[in-house]
């Protein structure tokens, strides 16, 4: 028998994956801790033991189970007897097992039962963290579970099991092997059969004739709770993100995170016509759905990104929850680039987050392809269009970099710069003269169908062909944003 445990349920799909291809024809056990899990996961790892039935052994409980001890000893007591109790209860004997293979996050419990008895484990690299001193304090609740943790080296890094061995995530791993592991290998070893399996355990295929969507990846709700928002407002930047993002005329997919349920009353309240994949449903799998074709992702975090769909254009912004401005300021300052061709034909960008860049380069952002690129700060040259937010990128001496590139154009070259912060640091004290070659563009944020405050922003043209500001005085933009219900324009 194969024993997984799962002390984070989005291991699940890696103990499944690591299962069809290594130990595909084996007997398994798969404990779950459902600590993280909401009620929509609850339900799923219901149905979920009784479609594994005949391969697998499902034991769900709680590291819940574990907090307000009152000291070291008990915890170790309570720990042994209960995983003692449930493992004996479901026929399952560690000391028999072939291999126990555990995946965590920071709760691992199971993993100091193992060790204080002695069994072998395989800690699993499953979330890219377990190189990393992951023990953290939870709480006064939490402190003897910490310390039993600490103690055991049941978090990875510390352990003091000799017969215990390692497996880290490798993006060049073939599969596993050697002390490492590529989850990404193994579900290209996955064949129609298993992949079959997969999509029956988890109870989800939607029928459909493979229509282009977006993919919409939710973050965990703990932005909620750490930003003070409600759920409408979390609804608020992934809609906001579409806007900006996504493909017009796609479908659009929603994933939400597994402790972030979506009701399908909330998909069609705020996103419109949209397929909600159940939150338990892993990311990586959803290039295995015949019914639609991801043709972009937008994520506000590289982990929620799926695995095997990269062909796709995507774009990550966890950002979008603080730089909202920096985004809708970039957003306008593309639309004057847009309005600058054919002319201007090179793109550049200096002082902003990378992430703003990725989606710049991909063609997302603005949506229409312009390919802008990072370079170094020498000069500014003909035929280009480069946007600026924060010179100081680098520290004060980019000011001083920024400074002496502007005073040497020569062209018709054009810089914006955003200004994010509203500091009106784009006017240099040492080149005064610079300020009578800025034009400021203003544009409204103006809700649609209700009553609502007008916001206005705006972006700061520089450059010293005349010509360019002569162009400028036709630049017209006016856009309506569907999810969000805005429109957009200049004036």
């Amino acid at each position: 028998m194969i024993v997984y445990h799962i002390g984070h349920f989005g291991a699940l799909s890696k103990a499944l994956l690591i299962h069809l291809t290594l130990h595909r024809n084996e007997k398994c056990a798969i404990l779950i801790d459902t600590l993280l899990c909401n009620h929509e996961t609850k339900n799923f790892i219901g149905g979920f033991t009784e479609r594994a039935a005949r391969f697998a052994t499902i034991i769900p409980y709680s590291d819940d189970e574990f907090k307000d001890e009152t000291g070291l000893e008990s915890i170790k007591t309570h720990v042994q007897n209960f995983f003692s109790r449930i493992l004996q209860e479901h026929g399952v004997d560690l000391k028999q097992a072939e291999k126990v293979y555990t995946m965590f996050d920071t709760f691992n419990a199971f993993g100091a039962y193992a060790l204080m008895e002695h069994i072998p484990l395989t800690f699993v690299d499953a979330f890219g963290v377990l190189a990393k001193d992951r023990y953290r304090p939870r709480g006064p609740q939490w402190t003897y579970y910490d310390e039993l943790l600490e103690e055991v080296g049941a978090l990875g890094y510390g352990c003091k099991n000799e017969n215990c061995s390692f497996l880290y995530r490798d993006s060049v791993a073939e599969g596993i092997g050697e002390g490492k592991i590529d989850f990404e290998t193994l579900r290209m070893r996955l064949d129609g059969e298993a992949i079959g399996v997969l999509l029956d355990l988890y109870g989800f295929n939607p029928e459909g004739n493979g229509e282009l969507c977006n993919l919409l990846v939710f973050s965990s709700g703990w932005i909620m709770a750490n930003k003070k928002i409600d759920k409408q407002g979390y609804f608020y930047y992934y809609r906001l993100a579409l806007d900006f993002f996504a493909q017009s005329g796609h479908k659009v997919l929603l994933k939400p995170h597994p402790n972030t349920g979506i009701t399908q009353a909330e998909a069609e309240k705020y996103f419109g016509d949209a397929l909600v994949i159940p939150s338990y449903f892993p990311s990586e799998f959803i290039p295995f759905l015949k019914g639609v074709q991801v043709d972009q992702v937008i994520a506000t975090s590289l982990s929620g990104v799926p695995t095997g769909i990269y062909g796709c254009k995507y774009f990550t912004a966890f950002e979008i929850f603080t730089e909202e401005k920096i985004f809708k300021r970039l957003y306008f300052a593309l639309q004057v680039e847009k309005f600058l061709q054919p002319q201007y034909k090179k793109f550049y960008h200096q002082g902003l987050h990378n992430r703003f860049a990725w989606a710049m380069q991909d063609g997302i952002f603005s949506k229409f392809r312009l390919h802008s690129v990072w370079s170094p700060l020498r000069e500014f040259e003909q035929d280009s269009v480069t946007i600026i937010d924060n010179y100081l990128w680098n520290g004060p001496s980019d000011r001083e970099k920024l400074i002496a590139a502007l005073k040497k154009i020569d062209n018709n070259a054009v810089v914006i710069f955003l200004d994010a912060k509203d500091k009106g640091n784009y006017l240099f004290d040492e080149y005064k003269e610079g300020a009578v070659l800025i034009k400021t563009l203003y544009f409204a944020e103006q809700p649609c169908g209700e009553q609502g405050e007008k916001r206005i922003e705006k972006i700061h043209v520089f450059c010293k062909d005349p010509s360019v500001f002569e162009r400028l005085r036709d630049f017209r933009y006016r856009e309506y944003m569907q999810y969000t219900q805005k429109v957009y324009y200049s004036y």
